[in-house]
């Protein structure tokens, strides 16, 4: 069992997940999938780069040393981080689910 759930997102929803200075952010697949699967994006001023191959599930990426990123699944990710930033492109955020 897990504390922290989110049905937002399918459990195994694959997710990169970002870390700096006490904040987190989620790439969810399905979300950067929507986005053309490749984005750069400043996250507390720094740049990451992240591909997303929705075929094979993985990422690909490129991020400052001092970022930790997890490659996991969301229930894992949002268990551990119950208050992260999913991140969503300008286009696709009315498309995004609504929690509850």
């Amino acid at each position: 069992p897990v504390a922290a759930k989110d049905s937002r997102y399918h459990p195994k929803e694959v997710v990169l997940g970002v870390e700096a200075e006490g904040t987190q952010r989620a790439y969810l697949g399905s979300i950067l999938t929507a986005a053309g699967g490749r984005i750069v994006d400043d996250f507390r001023g720094r740049k990451v780069r992240i591909a997303y191959d929705g075929e094979s599930g993985t990422f690909a990426w490129e991020a400052p040393d001092d970022l930790r990123v997890t490659d996991t699944y969301w229930f894992a990710w949002k268990a551990f981080h119950p208050e992260t930033e999913i991140w969503r492109s300008e286009v696709h955020k009315e498309d995004e689910p609504q929690a509850g």
